[in-house]
């Protein structure tokens, strides 16, 4: 990890909303089926694949898990409703990554490699490492991820609701060199960090309620790479998405007013409204 992080990619400014133009074609159609199924379980509470739910904890956070088609770990869904706090803020967090190492304790690097639009939808492609868990028993990976994001607004241009789903980007992908991973690929391979997986229908929603509180949903669902026990994956998927979100939601109450730039396609910023460089790495 060491030697990772002390050859990882320089920094570059996180572009603006579709300064790279659209998606490829294959990443295009991922993050669109991809948006098409999330959206449809966060309003349903059923998974991405129709699996049923069982409870696993109702403190801090209501969290449910399910079966995986295909893979021993399970999807995990955490549900709560928040007091007091404005979709608006929330969202300021999420499109602000270069801020994410300050309240994101589970990453220890963050990289912006592009920016695409996709059917008006700002969609980033980011790689990041996991701090290590479970007391040092899963040690850290890398994650390369496609990340769609739709805002809905009501008629006074306030946030409504926000959908943000991520699927992974597997090293084989036809498009990998043309998001600009393939160093990246190549640098984990050299230094021997394992490669995790976010498996399509991972992400977060949230809806701003009458009461002025936030609902918000989060479905997660990793292949976490390695030889480990199941059990211990699961635990540290349900540990590390209680501790995330606690920190998010200090991180949209201490930080409300973040800028957040507008969506549309292949539009240029003027060098003041440039966003903080962005690949970054804990001390």
């Amino acid at each position: 990890m060491e030697k990772f992080l002390a050859a990882h990619p320089k920094p570059s400014q996180w572009p603006s909303p579709g300064e790279h133009g659209q998606a490829p074609a294959g990443l295009r159609d991922l993050m669109r089926t991809t948006l098409r199924d999330t959206e449809a379980a966060f309003f349903t509470s059923a998974t991405p694949e129709g699996c049923a739910w069982t409870k696993e904890k109702s403190e801090p956070y209501h969290i449910v898990s399910a079966k995986h088609r295909s893979n021993p770990n399970r999807w995990f869904r955490l549900e709560t409703v928040v007091p007091g706090l404005d979709a608006e803020a929330m969202m300021g967090i999420i499109a602000n990554p270069d801020k994410k190492l300050e309240w994101d304790k589970t990453l220890t690097w963050i990289h912006a490699a592009k920016r695409f639009e996709v059917d008006g939808h700002w969609m980033d492609v980011e790689a990041f490492t996991s701090a290590p868990a479970v007391g040092g028993v899963v040690s850290p990976r890398l994650f390369v991820d496609g990340r769609l994001t739709k805002i809905v607004r009501n008629a006074q241009g306030r946030i409504e609701k926000v959908i943000s789903v991520t699927a992974g980007i597997k090293r084989c992908a036809p498009y990998a060199e043309e998001v600009g991973l393939t160093r990246i690929e190549k640098l984990a391979s050299k230094t021997k960090l394992i490669r995790a997986y976010t498996s399509p229908g991972n992400g977060i929603f949230f809806e701003a309620l009458p009461n002025g509180a936030l609902k918000l949903v989060v479905l997660v669902h990793i292949d976490i790479g390695g030889w480990l026990p199941v059990s211990l994956i699961n635990t540290a998927t349900a540990t590390a998405m209680c501790s995330s979100i606690t920190d998010l939601i200090a991180a949209a109450r201490r930080t409300p007013n973040l800028p957040i730039l507008p969506l549309g396609p292949c539009r240029g910023l003027a060098s003041s409204e440039r966003v903080p460089k962005i690949t970054q790495a804990r001390p």
